[in-house]
């Protein structure tokens, strides 16, 4: 399924109050999450830095990243994997929230669930930059 196609759903699901689950595809989130791992999706509702949220450029290009910094009337979005902060990033820009990951290891599923310790050291340390630098200077 294209991510189009899933946004849809996704829009169904959610205005009939259920989660939607979505496979992941891309580089900008590891080592959290790469290739078919899957995110489950929920109403992108009490939004706040560390959150990882489905959203939908301008250029209509859809993408799943963390919450780097909240501002007033805009968030600034950060991959895992990346050191460029995508900035101005309207509340109606966002289609839906990650509620629990799911990780695929082996044809076996893992789900994460986002009040774990491990989970939430995880978030805290990829709330600094400095740890972004690191990470993609040891991937080489």
């Amino acid at each position: 399924m294209k991510v189009n196609e899933a946004a849809f759903f996704l829009k169904e699901a959610l205005e009939n109050n259920l989660t939607f689950i979505m496979p992941i595809k891309g580089t900008s989130m590891n080592p959290l999450l790469i290739d078919g791992d899957k995110v489950e999706l929920t109403h992108p509702l009490n939004l706040k830095k560390g959150d990882i949220i489905f959203y939908r450029r301008e250029n209509g290009e859809y993408i799943l990243h963390r919450i780097f910094k909240v501002k007033k009337d805009s968030y600034y979005l950060l991959g895992d994997h990346q050191i460029k902060i995508e900035k101005n990033i309207k509340k109606e820009q966002i289609e839906a929230k990650v509620r629990k990951i799911i990780k695929i290891r082996n044809k076996q599923e893992k789900i994460i669930e986002l009040t774990s310790f491990k989970y939430r050291f995880y978030k805290f340390l990829f709330s600094f930059m400095i740890v972004h630098y690191i990470y993609l200077f040891l991937q080489g």
